[in-house]
């Protein structure tokens, strides 16, 4: 039973990291345009507009998508209660590496929507 608390709180650590993460992102943007923290793409850092939009965009997205997945990733263990540690551990990393998709779409949304909103100004 101990092993299944372990992995629900296991679960929560990407959602909960997304949702603080994003919620900096959004609402502290780095100051200045760095390569060190941020959200670091060519577009991104081209002009200081594309580097606040792209952290407001990006991390509105985060807290979404991490809200989101709470409820979802408590709900798929449920079943699992006091059952078997290894299919326990087996459906929690199933979780994980879903969430994880989760946690790299935005990414990919932020870059088109600064391809959309920035187009390169070379074509």
């Amino acid at each position: 039973m101990w092993y299944w608390w372990i992995m629900v709180v296991s679960n929560l650590l990407t959602p909960g990291i997304m949702i603080v993460a994003g919620y900096r992102m959004w609402k502290y943007c780095p100051k200045k345009i760095n390569s060190w923290i941020g959200f670091r793409t060519k577009r991104s850092m081209q002009s200081m507009e594309a580097w606040k939009y792209a952290h407001t965009y990006c991390g509105k997205r985060w807290v979404g998508l991490g809200l989101f997945l709470i409820l979802p990733s408590v709900l798929v263990m449920l079943p699992f209660y006091g059952g078997d540690e290894d299919l326990i551990g087996g459906v929690g990393v199933a979780v994980i590496a879903a969430q994880m998709l989760f946690l790299f779409l935005p990414v990919f949304l932020t870059e088109l929507a600064l391809e959309k909103k920035f187009p390169d100004e070379e074509k």
